[in-house]
């Protein structure tokens, strides 16, 4: 490890780093633009805020990512803590190819250190040793332009979005339902990043329980006896007080985004609203700028659940993974159409059945099928072919510039059950086009099946390759983009048999 004087500079052609900071202390990044100072409350990464693109706090290190920072942007890594006092110590910075250290004074009770300066230069980073002492995390914060007066870095996005004078969640929506998938997006990502901040402050809680409990072995007054027995009882009330502090914050915020849901959710556009919604029944202006397609939450990390949602028109289709030991596909199914229906200003529906599971689903859809649902295999490839002849027709539209007479000529959706049970090839060849051509033609593809013996098949392997899947039970996980922290998917489901589900169709097909 190389020492790295204050005021000197060295480089690092790593493009992935590691910022550690001794045993007691709490890493910090802030990330600075030309005239030194933080442009928000989201570059400053700590462990209530441990994640920003390119840069992650776990424990005592945060690593750096090179491929993922603003290019036009410093860093200072820092240090600070609580619970001093911190004797003379080391940072170390690392990389494959170089590790460097530096320096930090002595802490008496609370304080902070800034250590080193980053910036990156197109192929290494160039290291400055920027060793200045604070009295706390605080005064570190002031120093570079972050708010410490208000709502701290990573506040909810109802907090962010009132107006003043209104409570959080009241500011409502626009009235075109434009800001309807980005408002979804930040309650998730304010989530995301409060869930992110709990877990990073409990591990940091234990591990600096571990690290004084270490510390206070090594020290012949703390080892043993009635010095061990208070060393111990200080470090494992500090750690709880740490954790308690964590679980208070993060049951706020989560109160707070539930209290926003349930504020929005009325004003919500149908296809991203809840079953109880009013708006299912009151006359929309503009088509949804998004569908919800199930709920994502983390048992072990409280009661929230978040509306789990994506854009309209569909990216990709959808396949509602039918496995052996599943729940049946048609709740699922009926939930996906009826809302993708409520999303679209005007739709014609084509459902393939070969072994008739949905025909309650085809009877509560009769009002928007473009034709009668087929149920005999022998009919499903020409019935892609045809779909597949109305996607070049419009292709060819497109490509000659010739305007459509029916300029809100409507979009397509296609549901097929139970692939591949009784497909033949052809059949396989003909949807694998149409789910392709989908998204750039506007059209919505839904499928349940077996993936079970895909690898077997390539061309259904193919054709799963083009869907995003869908679990039928709540086993199903994902990870959210902004932390990756893992969540539970439960999709969405609707009887189409209820009362409800007849009603809400009813209620669509009036407003064709």
């Amino acid at each position: 490890m190389t020492a790295l004087p204050l005021g000197s500079s060295a480089e690092i052609s790593s493009r992935r780093i590691t910022f550690t900071v001794p045993a007691g202390m709490d890493p910090i990044c802030l990330i600075i633009d030309v005239d030194g100072r933080v442009r928000s409350g989201t570059d400053v990464i700590f462990y209530n805020q441990p994640a920003a693109p390119g840069v992650i706090v776990q424990g005592r290190s945060l690593t750096i990512d090179a491929d993922s920072i603003d290019p036009d942007v410093a860093l200072y890594c820092a240090a600070s803590t609580d619970s001093g006092p911190i004797g003379a110590g080391r940072c170390s910075l690392t990389g494959a190819d170089a590790e460097l250290a530096v320096d930090i004074p002595d802490i008496a009770d609370t304080g902070a250190a800034r250590c080193v300066k980053l910036v990156w230069h197109q192929s290494y980073w160039r290291v400055e040793a920027a060793m200045e002492s604070y009295s706390g995390l605080a005064q570190l914060l002031i120093d570079h332009g972050a708010d410490v007066t208000g709502p701290e870095p990573g506040r909810s996005a109802a907090e962010r979005d009132s107006a003043p004078g209104t409570k959080p969640g009241e500011a409502p929506l626009s009235a075109d339902f434009r800001s309807a998938m980005n408002r979804a997006l930040a309650i998730f990502e304010d989530a995301a990043r409060s869930a992110a901040g709990y877990v990073a402050a409990v591990e940091h809680a234990h591990a600096r329980l571990d690290a004084e409990l270490s510390a206070s072995l090594e020290d012949p007054a703390t080892r043993t006896g009635d010095g061990a027995t208070r060393a111990r009882t200080e470090a494992q009330r500090r750690a709880d007080d740490l954790e308690a502090a964590a679980q208070k914050r993060f049951d706020a915020d989560s109160q707070l985004l539930m209290s926003e849901l349930k504020s929005i959710d009325p004003q919500l556009p149908p296809a991203m609203a809840t079953w109880e919604s009013a708006s299912w029944f009151t006359p929309a202006d503009q088509p949804a700028s998004g569908v919800r397609i199930g709920e994502l939450s983390a048992p072990d990390r409280g009661s929230l659940r978040i509306p789990f949602c994506v854009p309209t028109p569909l990216a990709r289709g959808i396949w509602a993974l039918s496995d052996a030991g599943q729940p049946p596909a048609e709740p699922v199914l009926t939930s996906l159409a009826v809302r993708l229906i409520a999303a679209a200003d005007r739709i014609e529906v084509d459902l393939i059945d070969p072994v008739g599971d949905l025909s309650d689903l085809s009877h509560l859809l009769a009002p928007f099928l473009a034709r009668p649902a087929v149920g005999d295999s022998s009919d499903i490839a020409r019935r892609l072919a045809d779909l597949e002849g109305a996607m070049d027709l419009v292709d060819m539209q497109a490509q000659s510039g010739v305007i459509d007479d029916d300029p809100m000529a409507p979009a397509r959706l296609l549901i097929v059950n139970d692939l591949p049970f009784g497909w033949d090839p052809s059949a396989q060849a003909h949807l694998l086009r149409i789910v392709e051509r989908a998204p750039s033609a506007g059209w919505s593809v839904l499928i349940s099946g077996d993936l079970a013996h895909a690898d077997a098949d390539p061309l259904l392997m193919t054709i799963a390759d083009h869907c995003m899947p869908l679990p039928l039970s709540e086993h199903g996980t994902a990870h959210d983009p902004w932390v990756g922290l893992l969540w539970s998917v439960r999709p969405d489901a609707l009887d189409p048999r209820s009362d409800h589900a007849k009603r809400l169709v009813t209620a669509l097909a009036a407003r064709r």
